[in-house]
């Protein structure tokens, strides 16, 4: 997308005593300087496997912002509720699951939230994870049993801010 120097933003998000790995990672730039392979992507992992929300040569820059923009303002709403909910037992389940692709794409990407309690998992325990797939495969960031609610907030907003800046950095160098 843009010719400039490379672009490049990292983040960890994991709370601070976590044993779970998971990152972010932002990038827009020339990967291999010999095939002058550019990539401009956003990228998560987490502690088994990584997917790339990447920006594909048949899409229009602007169709590009406006999945990454859509992902982050599912997020945004996401985090604002975990926030209402904080220190309380939420009044009902929040379940969002989106598409970020076009309906007449053949991509898959997409957006899951989920907090709420399940029969079928200890029901008595409250279940907070965001899931981020593309066409290949799925990763899960989720509330881990020494994680607070106020750490998947940190989280969340921590991979706001980073997308927030990625969707700028686009905007002016496309």
């Amino acid at each position: 997308m843009a010719k400039i120097k490379n672009y490049v933003d990292r983040i960890f998000v994991n709370g601070p005593q976590s044993i779970s790995m998971g990152s972010v990672c932002a990038f827009d730039g020339i990967r291999s300087i010999q095939l002058n392979d550019h990539k401009t992507f956003l990228e998560f992992g987490d502690c088994r496997r990584k997917i790339r929300l990447q920006w594909q040569f048949t899409e229009a820059p602007a169709q590009y912002i406006n999945k990454i923009a859509l992902l982050n303002k599912q997020l945004i709403s996401f985090t604002e509720h975990l926030k209402k909910y904080s220190r309380s037992k939420p009044e009902k389940w929040y379940v969002n699951r989106i598409w970020l692709n076009p309906l007449n794409s053949d991509r898959t990407d997409s957006f899951y939230a989920f907090d709420g309690y399940h029969e079928l998992f200890k029901p008595n325990k409250r279940r907070i994870f965001m899931e981020i797939a593309d066409c290949n495969t799925k990763i899960r960031f989720h509330k881990v049993h020494d994680d607070k609610v106020d750490d998947v907030i940190l989280k969340n907003d921590k991979i706001i801010i980073l997308i927030k800046n990625f969707i700028e950095h686009l905007k002016k160098n496309t």
